[in-house]
């Protein structure tokens, strides 16, 4: 891929990401209740945190910005690590309450 399509891409992916925080706190208030609920929304911090990084990592060379790239990775690590927690809460919850 073309490296000047890089960073418009991300900042696009970054744009979506936020909007998509917004959309989640507008049209599922209900969702963001349970304590699995609340941490699953924290994890789309971090997925647009680490597209925003990525976008500032893309506009130079993979040497100089090597260390805002694993940045934007260490984010979506932690992402991903926050959407398994709220999994096995919303399952915990789910065993308990049954």
């Amino acid at each position: 891929m073309n490296d000047a399509i890089l960073s418009p891409l991300f900042q696009i992916f970054g744009g979506l990401s936020f909007a998509l925080i917004i959309g989640v706190r507008c049209m599922a208030p209900a969702a963001l209740k349970p304590l699995w609920g609340k941490v699953a929304a924290f994890a789309l911090i971090f997925v647009a945190l680490g597209n925003l990084l990525l976008s500032f990592a893309a506009r130079g060379t993979l040497s100089r910005n090597a260390e805002l790239f694993a940045l934007g990775g260490a984010s979506f690590f932690v992402a991903a690590i926050l959407i398994f927690v709220a999994l096995l809460l919303a399952a915990r919850q789910t065993v308990v309450t049954k």
